[in-house]
């Protein structure tokens, strides 16, 4: 009996040194435990906040041309073309010149049946202007889409920006800062300049699909930081 009362006292001393050391460990821990965790908390807001800030609407339409050229002029109102800048792609994607003259959009083309994309876009695209001395609208639509995508140029726009109004605009806490940096799908990066750098920094990178200056959508990252 001796024997079995203490080693149910060992197993008892055993266990309460157990949970002591975790306790301890615990609170240890606990402090940067809660920190990374509002940290992480931070990034995801900065995260959602940002991608938003730097998306924009773009329309896209595929139009059928029966002309004989040498330019054809559409209706953007008709076709819900909007936006203050456009650009024009063949069917291999190649750019076309064409500019935006009123509410018309004139194409400068070869004549023959042709096949065009057009991006129309409040965010500024690369300019490829051609004038036309006559036009024709022998024309007809096919897909007219509108989504929203991450722009080149807004992003361009919010690195160049002055921090504390991005800050505001992105609603991060006065308390805490951040900075990201944007890397292109050649491997070139740019971003923001550093503030009030501390040692205790959070990172995140986060695979985007963004629209180029001339239109094409391909692949980017974007990295975030918050101290």
């Amino acid at each position: 009996m001796k024997n079995k009362r203490g080693s149910h006292v060992g197993v008892i001393i055993s266990f309460v040194a157990f949970i002591v050391f975790l306790m301890f460990l615990y609170f240890i821990f606990e402090p940067a435990i809660k920190q990374n965790q509002n940290k992480q908390s931070l990034v995801d807001n900065l995260k959602i906040n940002l991608i938003e800030y730097v998306s924009a609407e773009m329309t896209l339409a595929t139009i059928t041309s029966g002309g004989s050229g040498p330019c054809l002029k559409l209706d953007r109102a008709a076709l819900e073309l909007d936006g203050s800048s456009c650009v024009v792609k063949d069917e291999n994607g190649d750019i076309i010149n064409s500019q935006i003259t009123g509410n018309d959009l004139e194409i400068d083309w070869g004549g023959g049946e042709s096949f065009f994309k057009v991006y129309c876009s409040d965010e500024s695209f690369t300019n490829y202007l051609s004038s036309c001395a006559s036009s024709v609208d022998d024309s007809t639509p096919g897909l007219i889409k509108t989504e929203k995508h991450i722009f080149e140029t807004k992003i361009i726009q919010a690195i160049n920006s002055d921090y504390d109004v991005l800050k505001t605009a992105l609603s991060f806490p006065e308390s805490n800062n951040f900075g990201f940096n944007f890397t292109y799908n050649n491997g070139s990066s740019i971003g923001t300049p550093e503030k009030d750098m501390a040692t205790s920094i959070y990172v995140e990178d986060v695979p985007i699909i963004y629209v180029d200056q001339d239109a094409n959508i391909t692949s980017g990252m974007l990295s975030l930081r918050v101290w």
